[in-house]
């Protein structure tokens, strides 16, 4: 008389990342779903820097205080890359981003009450940068599970396109704030803008529960017994691929991780001023022009220089150039456009000009989408929350610890 056991049957969730790509249909609606997302996170992102001079107004802050606040924010945000990344890889990344999502709207609908807690001048500053810590800290997650996300759910051919366009939403999510969000400053008290862009992320992070819902599905696997062979089988159903091993030691051998190590480096550095200083820039050097151009008309331009650039890059590969070098172009001509026009911009003293050199500046700098973070996808294609979780956290903690902390600070004693 046999003693086997029956077999067992499980359903598997079909959110990890061995599961099949989206079709045609399912691509579109997760795209518009996730540059939504990310505009709104960006939006989030730069409220602060948007009103800054505002709120140092009302409450007496110098260029020092300024600097610190909008600083905290890159402190926290490399501390949930990793947690963000290995949690997307292994429940999927629709999951940890609306959870995140809700946490960051939370924090950014409770700024403005936090800021009228306290009396003294020193008091509202740590409050106010302990919640653009927290702000970075939930914040930190989105780009690790997007990341993972699309590796997991987009076909090859179709990667550039799809995470350039997805992320071009950072430079509309800048564009939202600088038009909206300018308007609402102009007409309205400051803190309406943190109302206003928190609800929108709390309507987003349910709105992506609902859709996550009802698109995840569930598959069934049939285990016969619990051998070797058995457990092997079921890691390449997917419903084991968080133990798969990550190649942490190989990638550190190769060169290309350490040119996109400096690179992510470099750009996120430039992107950090330009994203952070550009409204006290203007608002201070050149006093009496109207915010929404400035605030508007450099992530306006840098959308569709961020979609072209995956348009280029992935037109290369199809003619027949390696992933590699169709990268390289690709961030051969920002650099072109990057350098430049940020040294020049410290001579002109005309607006117009500055105006120009900053779209110029803007624009080359999205145009890294198409080189830096479509490289990511060609170097681990299966492990890419993760790698992308570790690798920015140790980018984010070494640069932003040692270099964008202070640099927010020093940037404002050089501007005091």
């Amino acid at each position: 008389m046999s003693s086997s056991q029956p077999p067992l049957k499980i359903a598997v969730d079909s959110g990890h990342a061995d599961t099949p790509v989206w079709n045609a249909k399912e691509r579109r609606q997760w795209v518009a779903t996730l540059f939504l997302g990310s505009m709104v996170v960006f939006a989030a992102r730069t409220i602060m820097p948007l009103c800054a001079v505002t709120v140092a107004n009302e409450f007496g802050w110098d260029k020092t205080d300024m600097g610190l606040v909008l600083g905290c924010f890159f402190w926290g945000y490399p501390v949930f890359q990793i947690v963000g990344g290995y949690l997307s890889d292994r429940i999927g990344g629709e999951l940890v981003m609306y959870r995140a999502a809700a946490v960051w709207s939370v924090v950014t609908i409770a700024t403005p009450h936090i800021a009228y807690m306290y009396p003294s001048k020193q008091a509202t500053v740590y409050s106010m940068a302990f919640l653009r810590f927290l702000l970075g800290l939930a914040q930190g997650a989105h780009y690790p599970s997007l990341t993972s996300l699309v590796s997991s759910k987009v076909e090859r051919s179709h990667k550039a396109v799809v995470l350039t366009t997805v992320l071009a939403a950072s430079s509309a999510g800048t564009v939202l704030t600088g038009s909206v969000g300018s308007i609402i400053l102009h007409r309205f008290h400051w803190s309406t803008i943190f109302y206003f862009f928190g609800s929108l992320g709390l309507i987003w992070a349910i709105v992506v529960r609902i859709f996550s819902k009802h698109s995840r599905r569930k598959k069934l696997v049939t285990i016969p017994s619990s051998s070797r062979k058995d457990k092997d089988d079921l890691k390449k159903t997917g419903g084991d691929s968080y133990l798969h091993g990550f190649p942490i030691g190989i990638l550190c051998s190769k060169a290309p991780f350490w040119g996109l190590f400096i690179a992510h480096i470099c750009t996120g550095y430039y992107f950090f001023i330009l994203l952070n200083w550009i409204p006290t820039y203007f608002t201070e050097v050149y006093p009496g022009h109207k915010g929404w151009v400035f605030n508007v008309a450099p992530w306006l331009v840098a959308i569709p220089s961020s979609i072209l650039s995956g348009y280029l890059s992935g037109q290369l590969v199809k003619a027949g150039c390696a992933p590699g070098k169709a990268r390289k172009i690709v961030f051969s001509i920002c650099i072109t456009g990057m350098v430049p026009s940020l040294v020049m911009i410290g001579f002109t003293t005309n607006y117009y000009s500055a105006l120009v050199l900053i779209v110029i500046a803007v624009s080359s700098c999205a145009a890294r989408q198409g080189a830096v973070q479509v490289n990511l996808q060609d170097i681990v294609p299966n492990h890419a929350g993760s790698v992308f979780g570790k690798f920015h956290y140790e980018i984010l903690l070494k640069s932003y610890f040692s270099h964008y902390a202070p640099l927010g600070w020093f940037s404002g004693k050089l501007l005091a």
